[in-house]
């Protein structure tokens, strides 16, 4: 466990909670630059959200490729996607779980992703990865996406037998998985790869959290969509 983290000031957070709201990229760049702002604050203490799962999850973008503009901004400012919130879900374990978000996961993948990170109910990334190849129907082109970002998820060192809370693994599900998954693991394996422990200091945070009038303010379309992600579990999810 590290420290707390930080919150976006008050003076700016406001400013900086609508404009990733809006999807103004710009305006966050400006935000952030003029105010010399933390990327790894939070903007409130209610869900304890760094401000790259804000942008993650913002509803107010009118494209893809825009939410991933601002998120590859973030992200080279230094925004951690492994840092879990108060709930227990990292930037990783939301894209993993929503096809929609396959690009993001694509795009942290690139900077420095800690795979074997454990979300609320002890399970990693590629857990998810390989679930969900069962659970969803795909064009051939996400197909396609959904294997490279499977293969990117491998190649950070993850651990197939890695048991959540409910005993269950990734492994259990690649056995019902399709040939194209198999063949993609198995060619892995038989490269010897090794297995990275989960490495990132995720904050303490405060057991009771105390209600302040700034987390009164929170938007409240996207609180109420956050909260249905993290009250999900395996076990709601099929598995």
């Amino acid at each position: 466990m590290i420290a707390m983290p930080s919150l976006i000031p008050t003076h700016v957070w406001n400013a900086l909670s609508l404009a990733i709201a809006r999807g103004a990229t710009d305006q966050v760049q400006h935000l952030v630059e003029e105010n010399n702002l933390d990327v790894n604050a939070c903007l409130s203490d209610g869900f304890w959200m760094p401000v790259l799962m804000e942008a993650l999850l913002a509803s107010g973008f009118s494209s893809g490729q825009e939410r991933l503009e601002l998120l590859r901004y973030l992200l080279k400012k230094g925004a951690n996607p492994n840092t879990c919130c108060s709930k227990g879900y990292n930037c990783l374990h939301i894209a993993v779980q929503q096809p929609q978000y396959f690009r993001a996961l694509d795009l942290f993948l690139d900077f420095d992703a800690d795979v074997n990170v454990t979300d609320a109910d002890g399970s990693n990334v590629v857990y998810w990865a390989i679930q969900g190849f069962l659970l969803r129907k795909e064009e051939a082109e996400d197909r396609a996406l959904s294997l490279r970002v499977l293969e990117k998820i491998l190649l950070h060192g993850a651990d197939l037998d890695q048991k959540n809370r409910y005993g269950m693994n990734a492994r259990g599900w690649l056995g019902h998985a399709a040939p194209e998954v198999k063949a993609l693991v198995a060619r892995w394996e038989a490269g010897s790869p090794a297995v990275r422990p989960a490495y990132t200091l995720q904050p303490a945070f405060p057991e009771q959290m105390a209600v302040v009038p700034r987390k009164e303010q929170l938007r409240p379309g996207l609180a109420q969509k956050i909260w249905r992600i993290f009250r999900g579990s395996p076990a709601a999810a099929g598995g």
